[in-house]
């Protein structure tokens, strides 16, 4: 039997005491909502839309003060480009625990029911 193969969609997630303070590190804060509320009112129906269509769902947490020093460090701009790179790195991370946890899922199992794809 084969695994069925499911669309992962990665979100930037803000946790409602650091709203404030993410629109404050982004360049184009002005493309946020001004509060956290609205944000995670619109947050919430793209998860219930991708969640009622199978996907797998990924908030990747932005935490302003780190998130800032990974922009300085990676010679990016805090704005949408750096969400969007930060959210897809997530999203290589969790893909690749996935496989990495499927394969010795696989490797623990009997020869007899090993089903290889």
């Amino acid at each position: 039997m084969k695994a069925e193969s499911k669309t992962t969609i990665g979100i930037a997630w803000y946790n409602r005491r650091d709203y404030s303070e993410v629109r404050g590190v982004m360049e184009d804060s002005d493309v946020l909502p001004n509060d956290y509320d609205t944000w995670l009112g619109r947050a919430e129906a793209v998860l219930e839309l991708e969640q009622a269509k199978g996907s797998v769902i990924l908030k990747a947490l932005i935490v302003p003060d780190a998130f800032a020093a990974w922009c300085r460090a990676t010679d990016q701009r805090p704005n949408a480009g750096a969400r969007t790179c930060h959210v897809n790195l997530a999203i290589e991370d969790y893909c690749g625990a996935s496989h990495a946890i499927d394969s010795i899922r696989r490797e623990s199992l009997p020869e007899r029911i090993r089903h290889d794809s």
